[in-house]
């Protein structure tokens, strides 16, 4: 079972139109606005050439994001402390802060959410290395205990008790629940007595294929769920950079105005 976690981010970009008000008495108050989010604007396009990309690892994402966070959080700070004088600016700028504010905590969840998800493919190789152990392994006892049945006895009852893994392993909670049932039946498995050394030995690398097995799914379903979070923050990002968009097109009919 080889990771294949997959996620997009729907990140548009910040649509700035250039300005041209001469000597406007407005127009230092407007330029600051537009230009603050032009620049905000370029930083989310140097970060979409990595989050849009579908090849890129969680984290190259989160290193995309990260800067994109900081500069939004300036840029929402710097619109709230300008000195704008002109009501219907200062209502446009506010507007742009609040939007940009909410961009940077959203860009930093999803750097948190895409950091959360490395090692994906270790996991998905280490859930697949150990399910082939622990079938050599069973098929080894199978084949010890067939020569001599009476040293399986007692082996034979706590294997039968085995508990099979979740068939769709992609809820944390469930694959937790089966984790318990393992160690449950881990504890019960160390109890039977062994004598033939080549059984014991067999046996223990079964236990502890599966203990392994168990680790790395559960890091694997944590990861996948990481990656579900990253999609949805990925859409409220994207709402929010409507919001923002909706305040450079405030800003610009104003400003040429």
């Amino acid at each position: 079972m080889r990771s294949c976690v997959r996620f997009s981010t729907l990140v548009a970009a910040l649509m700035v139109g250039a300005l041209s008000m001469g000597c406007s008495k407005k127009a230092p108050e407007c330029q600051m606005v537009v230009g603050t989010l032009n620049e905000l604007g370029t930083k989310l396009s140097q970060a979409q050439k990595v989050t849009g990309n579908s090849d890129s690892k969680p984290e190259q994402i989160a290193a995309a994001l990260r800067p994109f966070a900081v500069a939004a959080e300036a840029a929402g700070n710097s619109l709230t402390k300008a000195q704008i004088t002109i009501a219907e600016i200062k209502k446009i700028a506010d507007d742009a802060s609040g939007a940009s504010l909410a961009l940077s905590a959203s860009a930093t969840k999803m750097a948190d959410l895409a950091d959360q998800m490395k090692g994906a493919d270790a996991a998905g190789k280490a859930v697949e290395d150990q399910k082939k152990l622990v079938d050599t392994s069973d098929a080894a006892i199978k084949k010890i205990c067939e020569s001599g049945a009476a040293q399986c006895a007692g082996l034979a009852k706590v294997m039968e008790a085995f508990p099979s893994p979740p068939e769709k392993a992609d809820n944390l909670q469930a694959v937790g629940a089966w984790s318990a049932k393992l160690s449950a039946w881990a504890t019960a498995l160390s109890k039977v007595r062994l004598d033939n050394p080549d059984l014991k030995a067999q046996v223990a690398a079964f236990d502890q294929g599966w203990k392994t097995f168990a680790a790395a799914m559960t890091t694997l379903v944590g990861i996948s769920e990481s990656a579900s979070k990253l999609n949805d923050a990925a859409k409220v990002l994207d709402s929010q950079i409507d919001l923002a968009n909706k305040a450079v097109a405030e800003a610009n009919a104003f400003c040429k105005s």
